[in-house]
This record gives C-alpha cells, structure tokens and sequence, in this order.
C-alpha cells in the first residue's frame, strides 16, 4: 500500500556521498579512484549535500510504504522499500544535518510541496523545514534512511546511538519501533545494571549490590509470581532496612537461600509475604535452617495481606493506595509510600477492596494518595497522581515525593518482577523508581524530570538485564543522569 510523493534525496543504499568520499581518500586516492570504471548512476536519485543545505528537488517521483519487517512487525519504508527510520533522545526529535544527513539520508520534497498524504494503515505524514529543506515526517518525527542498510528486508540502523540520540525504525502505527537486546559494545556510564539470569537473581544482585555482608537486621520476602505482596512490602523492607527478594511459591531458590546466608546478621528476621499458596509452609522451615527468624504477614486475599504489613509498620500516618489488579501505575509507588514513611494499600481495580476500606476508616486522619487512574476512581477522596500513562504517573509520583533525590532507580515498565526488588533499593538508598520501556526513546516525561534532579543523584541503578531492559535504553539513561 503506497501513495506517490516527490523523489527522496538519497542515493542507492550504501553509496557514500563524493564530498565525503573525497575527504576520506584524499590525492592519492583519487588518483586510483580515476582508474576504476565509472558506475552507473541514476540520475533521478542523489544524495543530500554533505553541508546539510536545502537538498534540491528530484525529478523521479517516490512513495512512503508501508512493509512487513523481522521482528518489527509493519514498518514505514521510502519508495524504493528501503526502511525508514527517526533519530529521537528522551522522546523528543534531534536533528540530523551535515555529517550526520550524510549516513542518514533524509527523505525531502520540493520546497512549497503540501504535506504527504499517508498510506492506508500508516501514521500520518508531514513536512518540516529544516536544514535538511522540507523533511517528511511520521508523527511529527523527521524520517531518515540509512547508509548501512543493503536490502530492503534490512533493518541494521535500528538501535544505533549516534548523533545524539538513538535510532529506531518506525511503525505503521506511528512509534519508534524497537527490540529489546544486549549492544555490541555495552554502555558502560553513570547507571549501574544490575542483573540476573532471572527474576529471582535480578533481586539477588539489587541485594549484592546494595547491602554488604551481614549488615541486613532483616530481609522482606515474596512470591515471584505476582506483584501485590511484594509491592505492598517495599516500605517495610525500607522500614527494616534489608532488601526485598523473591522465590517460588514452593521452596527457597538455591540463589536466595544463599543471599539470605551472606546478608543476614545473625539471628535476623525474614518476613514472608503472602499465605501459603503464596509461599508453601516449606520456605518458613527453610529460613529456620538457615539460623534466621520466620515471620509471616498473611490476610485472606492480597488487599488483606497489604493490610497485615501495613500493620507491621506501626502507624505510619501516610498511605499510598495502588491498583490490586494491575502492576504498570503501581511500581513507582512502594518507594514512595517507604520514603513518605507510609504504607502501601490496594484497590480492587476501580473499586475500594473491603480490607483497605476498613483500614481508612479505622485511620481517619492518614494522608492518602491515589497512584494511576484505577486507584484514583476507587478512593475519590485520595490526593490524585494520574498521568496519561505509566511513564507519566512515574514521573509525576518521582516529583511528588522525590523532588532532590540522591539515587534513582530504573526498571521496565512493560513487567514487574525486576522494578520490586529495584523499588526497595531506590527507596531505601532515598531516590525514585522510575519506569522505562524495553526499548526505544525515553519517554518524554522522564526527561524534564531527570533535566531538573541530575546535578545531585550519586548513584543510579537500572535493574534488569537487556532483555528486559535494552542497551539502547541503558545509554540514554547514562546520558539523561
């Protein structure tokens, strides 16, 4: 599917332009360089100048497509089918001009052109002015090929940081379209990864990387099976100054059971969140045959369980009430509810669980905060942090109660598992936990965020290994801290 638009200005993939060509050979290699016979050229395609002028207009027409690319799914493609791709940093488009343009070829039209219609299925297309001349765009980001690319089936830009940003091919519904993945050369900056092989050595490595040996008084434990318990249990966890790690639901995994061996003091408390289907009888005998103490903190159902470790915080005067049913508004919130020195409570969806009514109402005088739109609407009284998506509620919960912070913490956002142990070691170090996607551009709300707390964040930890969390990423966020 494809409509006619003006000839992109850039030569076939993989030719260089000839100023750059020239500078890069010099005398000695021209003079072989006029040896070799000439190539064909065709004479309705060229490259935009290397000095990031207006590109003048092509005669031969081109189209903006739409193809089915690995991995991606349906992505934008310039008339000859080659991918297209935007150059973007903390959501927000970078320019590409000079040296850059000429890698990155951008596709233009005539001066005075009016702004392309877009294919069916497509994003809608513009036009910009800008160096480069008048720049298509797909949802206001300017498009560009790229010199690397062979085939039409290739898709080797997606990923690159360059430029000052990072690149990505662009979806038919219009987002920077992305893989999350390890870099050939990770980043290695002001953010720390933290990693393991899976959700319970992810934990693991947030505990090695934060506590020394034997200096946890105690450790928060929970299911690695669902968020709430475990949520719910960041503030005590910073309360009592251990980590928070996760298990199987029927026994101690090998690797936690030799975390809790190094990071426990003597005689330390483990507290198991959750009741038996949550974690088996089977986990409290192992914690006693590692010397340490069990306690359990059990309700009836998860909004019951909220309430038991709320009550193990004594009377904590602040509560931040999350969604029950959903993870992706609720992760930012344990660290903020453990340094608000608060509990963190549960709503059924959009409706007011039993359990955590009855705690409100035996607790009048709490300060309560509603985090992502389903708890707002359960708890219409509650101060509201409702931004129009989970990167934009992370940002606005981060501001809230994190507006000098001294740490910072990042996990994915599109999961949970690796932002529960990461919520209680940002939390307890005082810093946010904020969420960021697998892949692709930061999203736009983090960045002013970041801009404004960077100056006085000592230590910066982004949880999760690169699948769960790309190196594209990972760089982005070393450049925003």
């Amino acid at each position: 599917m494809h409509l006619p638009m003006h000839a992109p200005r850039w030569g076939r993939p993989g030719r260089r332009p000839a100023r750059a060509l020239i500078r890069l050979l010099g005398a000695a290699g021209l003079a072989t360089l006029a040896a070799v016979p000439a190539l064909a050229v065709d004479p309705g395609l060229a490259y935009p100048p290397v000095s990031g002028g207006p590109v003048p207009p092509a005669a031969a027409p081109a189209v903006v497509t739409i193809k089915a690319a690995a991995r991606f799914g349906t992505v934008l493609a310039d008339g000859t089918g080659m991918t297209l791709y935007t150059l973007t940093s903390n959501g927000a488009a970078v320019p590409c001009t000079g040296p850059c343009a000429a890698v990155w070829p951008p596709l233009t039209i005539p001066s005075g052109s009016p702004a392309p219609a877009s294919p069916p299925g497509a994003p809608t297309l513009g036009a910009v002015a800008d160096a480069n001349g008048l720049q298509v765009t797909a949802g206001g980001l300017p498009l560009y090929a790229y010199s690397g690319d062979q085939a039409a089936t290739d898709v080797n830009g997606d990923g690159i940081v360059a430029f000052g940003g990072v690149w990505h091919v662009v979806t038919a519904a219009g987002a920077p379209a992305c893989s999350a993945g390890p870099a050939a050369l990770a980043p290695s900056g002001a953010v720390t990864r933290l990693a393991g092989a899976d959700r319970d050595a992810t934990a693991v490595a947030a505990s090695v990387g934060r506590f020394a040996a034997g200096s946890a008084p105690a450790v928060v434990l929970a299911s690695d099976g669902a968020f709430a318990d475990a949520l719910a249990g960041t503030p005590l966890a910073v309360a009592k100054h251990g980590p928070l790690l996760v298990t199987g639901a029927s026994s101690l995994a090998p690797a936690v059971a030799a975390e809790l061996g190094r990071v426990l003091r003597p005689g330390g408390v483990v507290y198991l969140l959750g009741g038996p289907a949550a974690l088996a009888p089977a986990v409290d005998a192992q914690v006693r045959a590692l010397g340490a103490t069990p306690t359990r903190l059990a309700g009836d159902d998860r909004f019951a369980t909220a309430v038991a470790i709320a009550g193990a915080l004594g009377d904590p005067g602040n509560v931040v009430v999350v969604n029950g049913a959903d993870f992706p508004d609720a992760l930012p919130a344990g660290a903020a509810a453990a340094v608000a020195g608060g509990a963190l409570l549960l709503s059924a969806g959009s409706s007011p669980a039993p359990p955590t009514a009855a705690y409100l109402r035996s607790h009048p005088g709490d300060q309560v905060t509603a985090v992502g739109g389903p708890a707002a609407a359960a708890y219409p009284a509650a101060s509201p942090l409702v931004g129009p998506d989970r990167y934009a509620t992370s940002a606005l919960v981060a501001s809230r109660y994190f507006p000098a912070p001294v740490a910072v913490g990042f996990a994915s956002g599109a999961s949970f598992p690796d932002a529960l142990a990461g919520g209680a070691v940002a939390g307890g170090a005082g810093g946010p936990l904020l969420v960021v996607p697998p892949c692709g551009a930061l999203p736009a709300p983090l960045g002013p965020y970041l801009a404004g707390v960077r100056a006085g964040i000592g230590s910066a930890w982004l949880f999760g290994g690169p699948r769960a969390v790309g190196d594209d990423v990972l760089a982005e966020l070393d450049a925003a801290v």
